[in-house]
């Protein structure tokens, strides 16, 4: 068999044409340093010793890259990460101009930047530069950092996915404790808006730029995921996959809450118990957090906290800092030299709990991820 390719780790594997894009690391021994990142483009049908070599820093072996193709395989991008200055350089290529050759097209960024898509001759990218939530913005490569923003910051709502088709764009975003998807064009029109219930989780709506249907799914703690196909051009949606449960899930209440911590920052709570359930501290409680990486919470359906939740317990969720519920500097108080913040914060979450008589003192279950380097 041709293609066997070793040596992947941590690879994407970026398709087009007759084959795909990969990276390679050399590595000093089953459990050394991994460094010396390589992309590579590999035919298929050909032996990894033809691989072609798209782009390496031998004389910065610990830079790191990632890579994508846009605009239905025209553009190849390479974004690289200089940790040492927290600076990101782009390169590309253009499959359809005379040279083929790996260029430069945006250095020494000092934000995050994501290409989505090249549109009307442009680039539309996903920017958290100067502002916490994100926004979108278009990047001509003729003047390229006299940057429009199509889509603004919205203060109250963090960006977490922009998905583009051909003439406009779904947009998921995170509004306090509920998710929230618009869908605007590239001059940032607003086309539609839908809502969701609070702890829910909306996935997918992935497809080819043409594409006037797509799917996605909704789950929460206690809901499975329902599929829905959506025509992005009439808004319209039905369901076409759903799964059976053998309990009553409209049985089971959601509810917001607020806790101050100890240097009087907001901490959104969530908590999940029965209706018709009265907490008077004698409740069985699970206590939960992450806090790490910028991640954001995606309840995603557990039958536990289902179990749990109909012997009388009660699930509660605290979005501490560190992970990503409210944005870039959300995270950053909790990372590094601050990581103590999201354990005071989560310290903070079980008090507040106690005080409003939800739990009692005593030693309880809680499920905090070990994020203590980040």
């Amino acid at each position: 068999m041709k293609d066997h390719l070793t040596g992947l780790k941590f690879s994407d594997i970026i398709w087009r044409d007759n084959g795909f894009f990969y990276s390679t690391y050399e590595q000093q021994g089953t459990f050394g340093k991994t460094y010396g990142q390589k992309v590579f483009y590999h035919s298929l049908e050909t032996e990894q010793g033809d691989d072609v070599l798209i782009f390496e820093r031998s004389e910065h072996p610990d830079r790191e890259f990632s890579f994508q193709t846009l605009a239905e395989e025209r553009f190849f991008i390479l974004k690289e990460y200089n940790k040492e200055i927290n600076k990101i350089n782009f390169y590309y290529v253009d499959y359809e101009s005379e040279t083929t050759q790996l260029r430069p097209l945006l250095s020494n960024i000092s934000f995050d930047l994501d290409l989505i898509e090249y549109h009307n001759d442009k680039f539309i990218g996903f920017n958290t530069y100067l502002n916490n939530n994100g926004n979108i913005i278009e990047i001509d490569p003729s003047n390229l950092y006299n940057w429009r923003e199509i889509v603004p910051e919205y203060k109250q709502a963090l960006l977490i996915k922009a998905i583009p088709f051909a003439d406009r764009m779904i947009l998921i975003y995170k509004e306090g404790q509920h998710q929230l998807i618009t869908i605007a064009d590239y001059d940032g029109k607003l086309l539609h808006r839908m809502d969701f219930q609070l702890a829910t989780t909306v996935r997918g709506f992935n497809g080819n730029p043409n594409d006037e249907e797509v799917l996605y799914g909704v789950s929460m703690y206690t809901i499975p995921p329902v599929v829905y196909r959506f025509n992005i051009k009439t808004f319209k949606d039905k369901p076409t996959k759903t799964t059976r449960v053998t309990f009553d899930y409209q049985n089971i209440e959601y509810k917001e809450l607020e806790c101050l911590t100890s240097d009087s920052v907001t901490i959104p709570m969530i908590l999940v118990y029965e209706k018709g359930l009265m907490p008077d501290g004698n409740n069985p409680m699970i206590l939960e957090a992450y806090g790490g990486f910028g991640v954001v919470e995606k309840p995603s359906f557990d039958p536990a906290i289902v179990h749990f939740i109909h012997e009388g317990g009660i699930y509660a969720f605290a979005s501490i800092r560190g992970g990503g519920e409210k944005g870039i500097d959300w995270a950053k108080q909790g990372k590094g030299n601050h990581k103590q913040t999201s354990f005071d914060d989560f310290i903070s979450a079980a008090e507040f709990l106690i005080e409003k008589n939800i739990q009692i003192p005593i030693s309880w279950p809680s499920r905090e991820s070990p994020t203590e380097v980040w």
